[in-house]
């Protein structure tokens, strides 16, 4: 996979062509060779046994050798031995990452190369490091426990911020500008939106995002993802379901991976990606389990979008509820 030195950073620009990408891998414990061909140096990576029930492994280049996982509120842990390369990663022997002969998918997003920097936008000061042309940055910070500003580093408004205490046992933190400011999700659970002032009620401007003195993200040393949408590349928005086959959501583009949830009822968070299936097989980033290819959570994939696959897609299209999604192209 070839690399586009050049980045137009700014935000109405199509991503450089190395931002995003999925890559499939058999674990080799304990030989533990490379994982290599994802085109670019990854600065945040998911992984996830496809076959088997362990925990979801996220690690990102600011924080290092240490992982979270989104299924779970344990805090940070050492991932020793684990490192960011040039084209991919190494992980060491993490039954959880790279067990011997099973099947996993990482997906990779690309933000500053490991370079971090100190932000004084917010109240707080934080540590970032952000690229505009991804629409992307890793947030780090220590918590006050009192209502705070967090500098963000990107040249507009966050729409999706993923945020996670590394320090204290919680919840993860969601925020969507569709399912408002007034309320917020928890990654790592099926719960409806919850109507609590965690962003204090108030959208992320073009510098700073809002949190609560809430022990959830605002106490201790947290970490927050950052997203906002660049044309053709990525897209963070809503929809109405209808429980009918076909309710064709249009993004702008040809996505490769999305992420889907339902905001005003309790239902999963479901992702799918054109690498690993068609559509028909998901993985829950709220749970530990496995791939699925239940007909609750099926899409089509479109020129412009997605779809839903079945009339019974109870998890992605109840008619009467929203969803909320990120959909991102592979580049």
């Amino acid at each position: 996979m070839s690399v586009n030195k050049k980045i137009i950073e700014t935000e109405a620009a199509v991503a450089d062509t190395a931002n995003f990408d999925v890559l499939l891998y058999t674990g080799d414990r304990p030989t533990n060779a490379p994982k290599t061909g994802v085109g670019f140096k990854p600065d945040l990576i998911w992984i996830k046994g496809r076959n088997q029930t362990d925990f979801w492994s996220v690690l990102d280049s600011t924080r290092g050798a240490n992982v979270v996982s989104c299924d779970a509120t344990q805090t940070e842990s050492s991932f020793s031995g684990f490192t960011f390369d040039t084209d991919g990663f190494t992980v060491l022997s993490s039954g959880q990452a790279n067990s011997n002969g099973e099947p996993y998918v990482s997906y990779h997003w690309r933000a500053n190369g490991g370079t971090t920097s100190s932000n004084t936008d917010g109240s707080i000061t934080s540590t970032i490091q952000a690229s505009n042309a991804s629409g992307f940055s890793i947030v780090t910070w220590t918590g006050n426990s009192s209502n705070a500003s967090i500098g963000h580093g990107l040249s507009s408004a966050p729409e999706m911020i993923i945020a996670k205490s590394r320090t204290v046992a919680q919840n993860w933190a969601v925020y969507h500008k569709d399912a408002g400011n007034t309320y917020w999700l928890q990654l790592n659970s099926t719960t409806a939106r919850l109507d609590e002032a965690i962003w204090q009620d108030t959208t992320p401007s073009s510098s700073v995002f809002y949190v609560n003195g809430n022990v959830v993200i605002n106490s201790g040393n947290s970490v927050a993802y950052c997203f906002h949408s660049v044309s053709g590349f990525s897209k963070f928005g809503s929809y109405s379901g209808t429980s009918s086959s076909g309710n064709s959501i249009n993004v702008g583009f040809a996505p490769n991976w999305v992420l889907i949830k339902g905001i005003t009822a309790g239902s999963a968070w479901v992702l799918h990606d054109t690498v690993r299936s068609d559509g028909t097989k998901h993985l829950r980033p709220n749970s530990n389990s496995g791939e699925d290819s239940g007909a609750n959570e099926q899409i089509n994939f479109t020129s412009t979008g997605f779809s839903i696959k079945n009339s019974g897609a109870t998890q992605i299209n109840t008619s009467g509820h929203t969803y909320i999604y990120a959909a991102f192209k592979l580049t």
